[in-house]
């Protein structure tokens, strides 16, 4: 469906357009609302000082992983902001750059927050090899810290990626991915390499512990289960730390309980 179209059922308060839309598509309607599911900046500071930090939409872990789909169009369109949008382009080919240089570079083009050579580089990597792909993917975001839930968006974007490659489900999550700034900090810090085959075993635990950090770790857990990475003892210390020094609690909102329960 046009996002014009549903920009105006969100004008006219118009839900029955978003439940049509998911009883017709399923998950895979999330597609038609991937520039309005962004937000247009993440990080914001004015002349005095003032910093603003913007949380992810959920939309996509929730096309992903929710178990109700009979209240998923509801809550896309709950989580639908036209006053956000930001226009997506056809993403680019690099047909005739050498992948292992896309490679090689692909880390550095992330954290520097440059979104366009992100999804160009993505959408390369994605074609030529998608396994390859999301391992690479995975793998820069579990450099990044927890609470990032960047993990948690490369995990919605391999579920609903996996079957048939979509453009605007690419651009929505590496959009989020390559502009959120990037933090490094628990990486850098790491002092301690463990196996992680223990710590993945404590996954249900902790979603019955029921916490906004239980979510972040239980996706930077799932990430790190996905595929044997070169750093992962560093990984599995950082996220062993996590699990026996984070005091806070936050409760889960709505769309993370329904996520969590997925995960």
């Amino acid at each position: 469906m046009e996002v014009i179209k549903l920009i105006e059922a969100i004008k006219d308060e118009n839900k029955d357009i978003f439940k049509g839309l998911v009883e017709k598509e399923g998950r895979k309607s999330i597609a038609s609302l991937s520039e309005i599911i962004g937000k247009r900046a993440y990080f914001t500071i004015d002349e005095k000082g003032s910093i603003g930090r913007k949380d992810m939409n959920y939309a996509l872990p929730l096309a992903a992983f929710t178990k109700n789909v009979e209240i998923l169009g509801e809550q896309l369109y709950e989580l639908s902001n036209p006053k956000e949008r930001v226009k997506h382009k056809k993403i680019e080919r690099l047909a005739t750059e050498d992948i292992e240089k896309i490679y090689k570079n692909f880390f550095k083009v992330v954290a520097n927050n440059n979104v366009d050579f992100a999804k160009r580089y993505s959408k390369e990597m994605y074609l030529r090899d998608k396994e390859r792909f999301f391992k690479k993917l995975f793998n820069y975001t579990l450099l990044e810290d927890i609470d990032s839930q960047k993990t948690l968006m490369a995990l919605a974007m391999k579920e609903l990626l996996w079957d048939e490659y979509d453009d605007n489900i690419m651009n929505a999550g590496i959009c989020y991915i390559a502009s959120v700034r990037s933090d490094f900090s628990a990486y850098e810090k790491a002092n301690e390499a463990l196996d992680k085959e223990d710590l993945l075993k404590g996954i249900e635990e902790l979603k019955g512990r029921g916490s906004k950090e239980d979510l972040n770790l239980i996706s930077y857990l799932k990430v790190l289960g996905e595929y044997t990475y070169i750093n992962e003892g560093v990984f599995a210390g950082i996220a062993h730390k996590r699990m026996t020094d984070r005091k806070e609690k936050t409760d889960l909102n709505s769309y993370e309980k329904e996520i969590i329960k997925g995960l």
